[in-house]
């Protein structure tokens, strides 16, 4: 299974504008670009304080074809909000889900964050690919695209300029 992260960051390095959670700040040609590229996947994989942020999106684009799991420690919070193969909730580590997802016949998942999320995959070895889109603004606070202490080594595989001053830097975390 490809385990894609994606995010979008200020220069100074922050996936949220302050307080404010959500992706709010990218730009129409990001969001124009992670649509598309979203629809390559056949799973993804977010914490539930993404799912909060961006839940009238998700909910609202529901398939049966992509199915959405959404990591929490409190499921039954979502037992209403649950739809079989589309939209589920889960607790339990990266290996268990990544097992869950292949069971399933999935093989390209896209990992969204939080930053909790993409420290505990990165940390199991389970993350092919960073694809990082930058925004040219400056925050100067926010939360940050990993949580915790790391010290891991990337290798830049690629730039694409999305239009004007965005683009996406991908990149593949070294084996340690």
């Amino acid at each position: 299974m490809q385990i894609i992260a994606i995010a979008a960051l200020s220069l100074d390095g922050f996936v949220t504008r302050h307080d404010s959670e959500g992706n709010s700040f990218t730009s129409a040609v990001e969001k124009k670009h992670f649509s598309r590229v979203l629809k390559t996947f056949d799973c993804s994989v977010f914490g539930s304080v993404t799912f909060e942020a961006a839940r009238n999106q998700i909910e609202g684009h529901l398939s049966a074809d992509r199915l959405r799991i959404v990591l929490t420690s409190r499921k039954e919070d979502y037992a209403g909000n649950s739809r079989g193969g589309m939209l589920e909730f889960h607790a339990g580590a990266p290996q268990a889900i990544v097992s869950l997802l292949r069971d399933r016949g999935k093989t390209r998942c896209a990992l969204l964050g939080g930053g909790q999320v993409f420290a505990d995959f990165l940390r199991a070895g389970l993350i092919d690919e960073f694809w990082i889109t930058f925004e040219p603004v400056f925050f100067g606070s926010g939360k940050r695209l990993l949580e915790g202490c790391l010290d891991w080594p990337l290798d830049l595989i690629g730039i694409e300029k999305l239009g004007g001053s965005v683009f996406v830097a991908k990149y593949r975390p070294r084996i340690h």
